[in-house]
Order: structure tokens, then C-alpha cells, then sequence
């Protein structure tokens, strides 16, 4: 699925991981790869299961290794497969329809469990709620209908971890524009021009949020929004300064941390209060 070139290989355990290309742009590579590994440990700083990932180079080609996240007998039902067990009406062939609703994934993930590393009380639907908080604070914009899953095993069938994030933090925005993204004001402009072009009514991404958080329990908006709002500057300054210059520059850095900086108090602002939070000083 999707339009990057893919390849599994397999790790000395005879474990298989997923080769994704990063795609260039007339002789470019743009910054998938780096996107999907940073949005996979700011993931892990609030506590959203993710895929493993690391960076990767396959036959000169910059991409990163997704590591499966099933085992044995697991099998992987998409988004859209979901939906249409719940809707036989859905259109599981398109990816743009006016059946893909917050309201709709709600229902769809009813007898689907939460990944065991999430707390006891928390659903599928509450934990796919976290998802969707993640591509509002990393800007991601790609949540359709085949990019969130659940793992069905013989007995039970629980939410998969989240997975293909290289569509976020601005990965996109050529090195030439970000001295003219370096004020907040353009920046957080320039976030609110984001829209997931899949959901019914293109929604934005904090707009996404707040309704999926405002349809689960008030304990489980709690959760979600006292991780984000626990999150350290320090540890995300930490993650940013990982890879080498030559794959993020510092221009991109100040953007990125800036970006999360205020992705995250627009979260707070618009979802805090209705979960009964006081906002943030």
C-alpha cells in the first residue's frame, strides 16, 4: 500500500522489517525518513504505542526498517476493514469518502482492545484517541483508513501499534523556507493550513483531536493530555540533536521544536477544558 517503494528483509532472528524508501524530488530526498523516526520516539515521550523503526540504507537509497508488528498467527486488519464490518455500507476502496468519521472509527473499534501496554482501563478507541493527538502535535496529516489497524489473534483482536509517520513535521518544506517559517506567529500559520484530506469535512488535525478525545471517557482525555502537557523540552532538544547535521540542519531544528511547541499548546488550549484541565501557564 502507498506510493513509497518498499522491501522486507530480515533480521538475524529471521524477524522481518519493512525497508521504506524516502522519496526524492528532482535529485532532493525529501525527509521522510528522518520525520518517521523522530515522530516514533516523541511517540514513546507520551506514551502512543509505535512501530519500531530506525534510519536505513539499502543500495544507496536513504529509507528507514519498520519492524512487523506481528507474530505466530497474527493477522493485521486494516482501518478500512473495520469500517466495513461495522458498515457494510462503507467504500472500503476509497480512501476519500464521507463515511470516514471520528464517530464511525468509534463504533468500528467497539470489540477491539487496546494494546497490552496501555493502561487496563483504557479501550481501542480511547488509545486510537492518543493516535490522533500524536498528528496534531507532530502535524501529521495522514491518518486514512489503512493507516491504523488492529492485530486479530485466534481469541482476540487489539489495536496495533501506530505506524508510517514520515508524513509530519513539516518534512516537506524545502530548507530555502524555513528562515521565513522562524517566527511563531508563521509558524503556527502555517499548522493551521493543515488539513487530513481523508476525514470527512478535511479536518485539521487539532480539530480531529478534540473530537476523538471528547468522545472518550473524561479519565481517558485526562491521560492523553496530562502526557502531553508532562512532556520535557529538554528530552525533545535531546531527540532533535540526534541525527547528523547533514540530514537535519539546524534551521529545521529551531523549526521542528517550534512547531511541537506550539502544535502542543494548541492541543491544550482547545481539548484542556473540555477534559476539566486547567490550561497550561
Amino acid at each position: 500500500m502507498g506510493t513509497k517503494e518498499k522491501e522486507w528483509v530480515r533480521d538475524a532472528d529471521a524477524h522481518p522489517w519493512l525497508f521504506k524508501e524516502a522519496r526524492a524530488k528532482r535529485g532532493y530526498v525529501r525527509g521522510e525518513d528522518w520525520a518517521e523516526c523522530l515522530v516514533h520516539a516523541l511517540a514513546g515521550l507520551i506514551g502512543v504505542p509505535s512501530a519500531c523503526v530506525c534510519p536505513a540504507i539499502r543500495d544507496g537509497r536513504r529509507g528507514v526498517l519498520s519492524r512487523s508488528v506481528l507474530s505466530g498467527d497474527e493477522r493485521l486488519e486494516h482501518g478500512n476493514e473495520l469500517l466495513t464490518a461495522a458498515n457494510p455500507k462503507y467504500d472500503k476502496t476509497n480512501a476519500r469518502n464521507l463515511g470516514y468519521t471520528v464517530s464511525a472509527v468509534n463504533t468500528a473499534l467497539a470489540p477491539v482492545e487496546a494494546p497490552p501496554c496501555m493502561p487496563l482501563c483504557m479501550t481501542g478507541f480511547e488509545t486510537w484517541s492518543g493516535y490522533l493527538m500524536l498528528d496534531a502535535w507532530v502535524s501529521g496529516c495522514d491518518r486514512h483508513h489503512e493507516n491504523w489497524a488492529a492485530i486479530r489473534t485466534v481469541h482476540t483482536m487489539r489495536l496495533a501499534p501506530s505506524f508510517d509517520h514520515g508524513n509530519a513535521l513539516g518534512f516537506q518544506v524545502p530548507e530555502r523556507q524555513l528562515n521565513s517559517l522562524a517566527s511563531s506567529d508563521n509558524i503556527e500559520r502555517w499548522s493551521k493550513k493543515g488539513v487530513n484530506r481523508y476525514f470527512r469535512g478535511k479536518p485539521g488535525p487539532v480539530t480531529l483531536a478534540a473530537e476523538a478525545l471528547n468522545l472518550c471517557a473524561p479519565r481517558a482525555a485526562k491521560y492523553w493530555l496530562g502526557r502531553l502537557e508532562d512532556v520535557s523540552e529538554d528530552h525533545v532538544q535531546e531527540m532533535l540533536q540526534a541525527p547528523p547535521d547533514r540530514i537535519l540542519s539546524e534551521p529545521r531544528r529551531n523549526f521542528i521544536e517550534k512547531l511541537l511547541r506550539t502544535n502542543r499548546r494548541r492541543i491544550l488550549d482547545a481539548i484542556g477544558p473540555c477534559a476539566g484541565r486547567a490550561r497550561p501557564s
